[in-house]
């Protein structure tokens, strides 16, 4: 008697909590006798030892098929066996396909988007940072980092973060150059497979300028009169690996309360190196003492 070809294993598609969606494969080979159905076959589920049971509402014939709570499922995340069998028209089966093992529940949702940890990055480094995900029915394996590692290309793995899922971190190092901009994304993965996406994040691995009184130093009074304060200063030691954008300058109320002068004149300005700060426009008392901060800013920010 000629038996059909034993189809391969299900092909797992989609889960939710309440149902596991598969594709069948057809049996490669009819031995000469067409085959004119499939039977799906679902076990207990859980202990790997239960007894299988066919899924009468699958009608033979579609080559892909829902399973949920009609068919016997129970407890989300709770694991079970499926497999199939081809039949012909002489009513031979063949032989059992492989089982699939499949978790009631779906695959992660998309974690949240990687950001940069400023203090652990350099001007050659990018430190990568993501949340864990959260209120998933099933645990969570591990996480995937993926980056176009600024070629503004395909994404590659960069990071296989799997069965260690409180890794939520990377070191990218040997960054050709602060100004490149990398691209990054993670997934997380769990017993089904590996989720969506998270939003994409555009990295760089500059860091803010120095600061302090070796790294940007206070400005200096160049003149000063009743009306009228000129300082002048330097740009910090160290720009953090990106172009100094501008400045900003700061004058405080005689109460340590300050407030931005002139933002539209000083602001996008990285060659500005002086100015002078109308203190009357500011109606602010002569023979007051008025303290005078700046500010310089990059691409990550300002200090």
């Amino acid at each position: 008697m000629d038996i059909p070809a034993t189809p391969a294993r299900p092909v797992f598609v989609s889960a939710t909590d309440t149902s596991i969606s598969i594709s069948i494969i057809e049996s490669t080979d009819s031995q000469g006798v067409d085959v004119v159905s499939y039977e799906i076959y679902l076990d207990g589920g859980d202990d790997m030892t239960s007894a299988f049971t066919e899924l009468t509402d699958y009608d033979g014939l579609a080559n892909s098929y829902t399973i949920d709570a009609d068919d016997g499922l129970g407890t989300p995340g709770t694991l079970y066996r499926v497999k199939v069998l081809a039949r012909n028209e002489w009513d031979v089966p063949s032989e059992f396909s492989e089982v699939l093992v499949v978790a009631l529940g779906a695959v992660p949702a998309g974690p949240s988007t990687p950001v940069k940890v400023v203090d652990a990055s350099g001007a050659n480094e990018i430190a990568v940072d993501w949340d864990e995900n959260t209120g998933e029915t099933l645990p969570i394996y591990g996480y995937r980092l993926y980056s176009d590692m600024g070629l503004d290309d395909e994404f590659h793995l960069l990071f296989d973060g799997l069965n260690q899922p409180t890794i939520t971190e990377y070191l990218v190092t040997n960054v050709s150059s602060p100004l490149l901009t990398f691209k990054f994304y993670v997934t997380a993965i769990n017993f089904n497979g590996e989720g969506a996406a998270s939003t994409t994040a555009p990295l760089r691995s500059c860091t803010l300028p120095s600061v302090g009184e070796t790294g940007f130093a206070a400005p200096v009074i160049e003149s000063i009169s009743a009306a009228a304060i000129g300082i002048s200063w330097s740009a910090p030691v160290d720009s953090g690996g990106c172009p100094i954008l501008g400045f900003a300058i700061y004058v405080d109320d005689a109460d340590a309360v300050f407030a931005e002068y002139d933002s539209a004149n000083v602001r996008d300005k990285p060659f500005l190196s002086s100015y002078t700060i109308d203190m009357s426009a500011l109606s602010k008392t002569v023979g007051e003492t008025y303290l005078i901060k700046l500010g310089a800013e990059n691409t990550i920010g300002e200090v």
